[in-house]
């Protein structure tokens, strides 16, 4: 007789599992809309980490699923975000601060930037975007942080996790840029990771 493993961690945890045999039982594992991946996702072999991960951001894509990537954090006390202009209603902005509103916590909003001689931003729009934010965390009655610091926005939003349980990461349509940083964030980063599919 075969043994179904009973959790999301002992099914990434076997090096030998395969995504399809997840995707047969899937929905044991959707949790009202959030399908949730174990703290075991991180011990993927590295030959078949990207391949599984690749998978699962795309189930997450079709079926417009958002997925947690646990590494059982909880509680949360701060979630970190990515500064961007998306103010979509399913944005990893919006989305950030209802969260942190029904889970009294406070919102660290990290902006990367370029070093000088390589930045091509309008500083009006950074601004703007800014602004925007506070303004959300003020509809929220949230606690609203800001981080500025300059270099590669993975690494640094990876290194910075020691700051925040939650991070809130989305990708734009065929963003590869967007699609790199959530793969190292998810692999790096001490905090769980809440993926916003558009």
């Amino acid at each position: 007789m075969k043994h179904y493993p009973e959790t999301a961690t002992e099914r990434f945890d076997d090096a030998n599992f395969h995504i399809n045999y997840c995707l047969s039982f899937i929905k044991k594992y959707i949790k009202g809309n959030i399908l949730e991946i174990g703290a075991g996702c991180g011990s993927f072999t590295k030959n078949d980490y990207k391949s599984k991960f690749k998978n699962i951001v795309q189930l997450s894509n079709k079926y417009k699923i958002p997925v947690l990537f646990s590494k059982s954090t909880y509680p949360y006390k701060t979630i970190g975000i990515l500064v961007n202009n998306d103010f979509e209603s399913n944005s990893p902005n919006t989305i950030s601060f209802d969260l942190s509103n029904s889970m009294s916590c406070s919102v660290l909003a990290v902006n990367v930037s370029k070093p000088k001689f390589l930045q091509n931003e309008d500083q009006s729009i950074l601004k703007s975007t800014l602004e925007k934010l506070q303004n959300l965390a003020l509809a929220q009655n949230t606690n609203f942080l800001i981080e500025q610091t300059e270099g590669n926005e993975a690494k640094v939003f990876s290194e910075l996790s020691t700051k925040f349980e939650l991070s809130v990461l989305g990708i734009s349509t065929n963003n590869w840029q967007e699609r790199k940083i959530l793969d190292y964030v998810t692999k790096s980063s001490n905090s769980s990771v809440l993926y916003i599919p558009k």
